[in-house]
């Protein structure tokens, strides 16, 4: 659906952003910015999920889990990402409609 805007950590938003916003910038975890907020770890996942919309939603159960525990498990599942499901020998190509909602 088109719903976000993505960037990398090498970008110059990121920069700027991490250079503006030192008290919330986390550079080893998924980050979502709002007009209003930023969501980070399991925060961030409950919002995308719920900006993806169904089937996504389903991730939204897990609100009844307290935050420090839903962040502990998403840390935990960052940290062994790569030996569950493998890492790429070369960087993911966006194609051109995905490259229009890359921030530069």
């Amino acid at each position: 659906r088109a719903v976000f805007r993505l960037t990398s950590l090498q970008s110059e938003w990121t920069k700027e952003f991490a250079l503006a916003h030192p008290d919330v910038w986390h550079q080893d975890t998924i980050m979502v910015v709002t007009n209003s907020a930023v969501y980070t770890e399991s925060r961030a996942v409950l919002y995308v999920s719920r900006m993806l919309g169904f089937p996504f939603t389903i991730l939204l159960l897990l609100s009844i889990v307290p935050a420090f525990i839903r962040d502990a498990t998403y840390r935990a599942v960052a940290r062994r990402r790569y030996a569950w499901f493998g890492k790429r020998e070369s960087c993911f190509v966006p194609s051109v409609e995905m490259r229009e909602r890359i921030l530069p």
